[in-house]
């Protein structure tokens, strides 16, 4: 399975920005372009006796502000973008905003629960906790009805910055 594109997109913004070392103008280390590893964790409630199962991707995150409000958009070459999520920003760290959903590129719906961001001296970290449910589409196709809850886990690394500066790369994990 996939890990949805808006928790990549989730993960890779608040993993970006504690790897970057580079500012955009405005100073705000989270905003820019970042390239993160993400691991998401799905542990099956539905259907029954279905062993929990991990995947890992590499996606850019786009951060930006608009409003006093951070947005991450996560983009990967197999998925596509995913959806955009909402954070409040308090200096290097981010809580995800309350009340968010997105459908998932493995046709799920993720129902966020909690999320933060932190940036620290080796880069951008993040993680999400969410619930699901639907029909999973995996290689072998669409599997029955499926629910539970899940984690993604995301490291990130500074590509570019907006306004037209230079980011410097990160270390990865």
């Amino acid at each position: 399975m996939r890990i949805p594109r808006h928790l990549l997109l989730a993960f890779a913004a608040l993993a970006c920005g504690a790897c970057a070392t580079t500012t955009t103008p405005t100073g705000d280390p989270f905003l820019g372009y970042w390239t993160c590893d993400h691991t998401r964790t799905l542990m099956f409630a539905t259907p029954a006796n279905t062993p929990d199962n991990s995947s890992k991707v590499r996606a850019i995150l786009a951060v930006t502000s608009d409003n006093g409000k951070l947005w991450m958009l996560a983009q990967n070459a197999e998925a596509g973008v995913s959806c955009k999520l909402e954070y409040a920003e308090m200096d290097k760290s981010a809580v995800l905003a309350s009340g968010q959903s997105c459908m998932d590129t493995d046709g799920i719906m993720l129902t966020y629960k909690t999320g933060r961001a932190d940036i620290n001296s080796t880069g951008f970290q993040a993680s999400l906790e969410f619930d699901f449910a639907g029909a999973l589409v995996g290689d072998a196709g669409t599997t029955p009805d499926a629910s539970g809850t899940g984690t993604i886990a995301s490291v990130c690394w500074k590509q570019y910055t907006g306004g037209g500066g230079v980011g410097v790369g990160g270390g990865g994990w």
